[in-house]
């Protein structure tokens, strides 16, 4: 009986951490929502069964916190990103960096993350598995390094994104705007790309095309 009493005390603890990281995330300060962020992450960690639950969360809340196209008058969408850290603001940011650090990732579940504005967030090295920015707004971001083989990155607004180094092999960039993309080192092996617009990216020879792809010529 004691063990049985300290198993349903347990999981009482479990349910009440995450009804709370649930209502953290729909707070109106930003504050108490990047508290509920990690409060998730944690939960996470402490019981896989809530994995595919917090991933879930996590993905719907950079979508309904930083959609594309924006809720606001585009005209105010600067002013409000100009005092924040990276971009982007703290909880999205800390969203996006505990996706990125997989505890709650099950094997082969993939990340929902289509029409958000990600523009000129600082992301090197990110690292979330199959991950779908399709019809997204990362224009000027910082993905160097960042590990997007197998994204759907189709109808994506790319323009001057840093993609130095990112590994986007199997990426689907179909009509993806790459116009003034950095892709130093970046590898696209079987990428798609086709009716991406590719006018003035920035290669090299450390760029890796598909297949059988011509790539465009310097400053076309």
């Amino acid at each position: 009986m004691t063990l049985r009493q300290v198993r349903a005390n347990r999981e009482g603890h479990t349910i009440d951490l995450f009804t709370k990281a649930i209502d953290q995330l729909a707070s109106d300060q930003v504050s108490v929502r990047h508290g509920g962020v990690y409060a998730l992450e944690q939960l996470s960690e402490l019981d896989a069964r809530y994995c595919g639950h917090a991933h879930a969360l996590l993905t719907a809340f950079v979508r309904r916190h930083a959609p594309w196209p924006p809720i606001n008058p585009e005209s105010k969408v600067p002013t409000e990103r100009r005092p924040l850290q990276g971009g982007v603001a703290d909880d999205i940011g800390a969203a996006l960096a505990a996706l990125s650090r997989r505890a709650m990732i099950l094997d082969g579940a993939g990340s929902e993350s289509e029409r958000v504005d990600l523009r000129n967030a600082e992301l090197d090295g990110l690292d979330i598995p199959h991950v779908c920015f399709a019809h997204s707004n990362l224009e000027g971001a910082h993905l160097a390094g960042a590990k997007l083989a197998g994204a759907t990155l189709s109808d994506t607004l790319l323009r001057n994104t840093d993609l130095s180094g990112a590994d986007l092999c199997r990426a689907n960039l179909t009509r993806a705007d790459l116009c003034g993309a950095v892709l130093l080192g970046a590898d696209l092996t079987n990428a798609e790309l086709r009716e991406a617009n590719l006018t003035g990216v920035i290669a090299d020879n450390t760029t890796t095309w598909p297949h059988g792809f011509t790539p465009p010529m310097p400053g076309a």
